[in-house]
């Protein structure tokens, strides 16, 4: 919603909200606190309660098929990060897992694939 009313600050509202939720522990489904993290990156509060009230019943739509197409995906925890679109990777893990399962994709790949 922010990216398409506000493009120009669609980077710095993302990462506001990463830095609420996993930072401050802030709860960012409640209304009143994504209104302030939008005022805080120069948002005016009462043009995103109005974008936000209009925008209701697509992001809510968005939201659901997100959760859909991530639960497709296998993924059941937070952080997840999935490779090569088929293989979920659930918690924080130390760069080296990471490191180990792109080596181990690239290997599996036919040469002159990347």
């Amino acid at each position: 919603m922010l990216a398409e009313a506000w493009p120009e600050r669609a980077a710095a509202y993302h990462r506001r909200l990463l830095e609420a939720y996993f930072s401050e522990n802030r709860d960012i489904s409640d209304g009143d606190v994504l209104v302030d993290l939008a005022e805080e990156i120069g948002v005016d509060a009462s043009e995103f309660r109005d974008v936000a009230q209009r925008r209701t019943q697509a992001m809510t739509e968005l939201v659901i098929s997100e959760h859909n197409s991530a639960l497709e995906q296998g993924v059941t925890a937070v952080p997840t990060a999935v490779f090569a679109g088929a293989f979920p990777v659930p918690g924080a893990q130390p760069v080296e897992t990471y490191e180990r399962i792109v080596d181990a994709i690239l290997e599996r790949q036919p040469s002159g694939e990347s």
